[in-house]
């Protein structure tokens, strides 16, 4: 279970099932690269999340598997080569549009009482076979706005309106896609990501190489523009740069230790998209050590028993952090993170034999700049202290009363 969770601008490749939330709701899937998989995203009995701008591609079977999941927003994903890119399985309610669906079986698939779902300008070629549908769905947005582009649609457009004057069958049962596309639908690119320098990088050189990661869900050139953000002014533009490339443009003469905040936009011809705005420092300025993290959790406990510790620290120069623990019985955690500065990381450990035990922890920044250690001392099992004064009382009952003694013994 995962509520309120974001997964974003990840790459997952080589795994069982690239992204799997189970019994979630009021999620977030977006801008990550899900490849090489035996499937790239799962559900189970999820709702009220959302799928999106993720590329998702060279999945073994499945590229998104809702199973008993609602009222989930699925957009602008590219979806390519699998057995199935989408399989609804006992899934309602949800709305999946604007995805690129190519090289697939069966593009969707919608079965086992997938009802009520909305299914409109999505861009369906290249597959065995475009769409099945078992169950009862809406297949368009209506007029004018359309359905779904389908490479294998034969109709005509008398009217030259963008829409074909015939339905188009989904197989399967009696679904129709009233409205079909007689063009491609045209998603926005991607917003830019992946910049450099780096967000709040220090010591850039005056002349300075800006870059970003572009891509587009239809897989479009696109021209991409560099501006200061400080006046909204062009630094430049490169033009005609191929989607899931890197555009890169010269920002020269500026000032040494000097702060400077830019964006870039990607444009497609039909629409285009801004970044987030990012900022970085030219000439040398010093990023400062975190400082050692604290430790809470049991200090004493039974072996084999796992307890949870929480670990919490600043950095001075508000760097996102991550955290390495040392347990004090040969194992250590590795880098766990990032998170940000200053919110508690919970982790757990389990102690296998009795002993003393120092456990250290240390955080790095995304320079890499670690911390001192922070300790804490934790003693397995624990024990009660007996003042000798007590020994002796006891030891002298014993030598009065020896039958207790025995029973005692035995």
């Amino acid at each position: 279970q995962a509520n309120n969770v974001t997964i974003m601008r990840f790459t997952i490749q080589k795994g069982k099932i690239g992204i799997y939330l189970a019994y979630s709701c009021f999620f977030a899937i977006t801008e990550n690269t899900i490849n090489d998989n035996w499937e790239g995203i799962g559900l189970l009995s999820s709702s009220q999340g959302i799928i999106s701008s993720n590329i998702i591609k060279n999945n073994d079977f499945e590229g998104i598997n809702p199973v008993n999941s609602s009222q989930i927003h699925i957009s602008a994903n590219i979806i390519q080569t699998s057995l199935e890119g989408i399989f609804l399985h006992s899934s309602t309610a949800n709305t999946i549009h604007g995805n690129t669906i190519k090289d697939h079986i069966y593009g969707i698939e919608a079965t086992q009482s997938s009802n009520n779902n909305n299914l409109y300008h999505n861009n369906f070629y290249v597959n065995d076979q475009n769409a099945k549908d078992t169950c009862t769905n809406i297949w368009d947005d209506g007029y004018p706005s359309g359905g779904n582009y389908w490479d294998d649609y034969t109709g005509s457009d008398i009217n030259g309106d963008g829409i074909g004057d015939t339905p188009y069958s989904i197989p399967g049962g009696t679904n129709k896609d009233y409205y079909p596309l007689m063009t491609y639908w045209n998603e926005p690119p991607y917003a830019p990501s992946n910049q450099y320098p780096r967000n709040h990088e220090t010591g850039v050189p005056t002349n300075a190489v800006l870059s970003v990661h572009v891509a587009d869900p239809g897989e479009e050139a696109m021209d991409v523009t560099f501006y200061d953000a400080s006046d909204h002014s062009v630094i430049g533009t490169v033009y005609n740069i191929p989607s899931f490339t890197t555009a890169s443009i010269t920002w020269d003469n500026l000032g040494n230790n000097t702060v400077y905040y830019w964006y870039a936009i990607a444009d497609d011809g039909v629409h285009t998209n801004q970044s987030e705005t990012w900022t970085f420092t030219v000439g040398e300025s010093a990023n400062n050590q975190p400082y050692s993290p604290t430790i809470t959790g049991p200090s004493q406990g039974k072996p084999k028993v796992e307890y949870t510790y929480t670990l919490t620290t600043i950095d001075p120069d508000n760097d996102d952090l991550s955290y390495y623990i040392d347990w004090g019985d040969g194992t250590q955690s590795g880098w766990l993170g990032p998170i940000i500065s200053g919110d508690t990381l919970t982790t757990t450990h389990a102690f296998m034999s009795k002993g003393i035990y120092t456990v250290k922890a240390k955080a790095k920044d995304t320079y890499g700049l670690e911390s001192d250690w922070g300790m804490l001392e934790v003693t397995i099992p624990k024990t009660m202290a007996i003042h000798p004064l007590l020994i002796k009382i006891i030891e002298k009952f014993f030598v009065a009363f020896p039958l207790l003694r025995y029973f005692f013994s035995s």
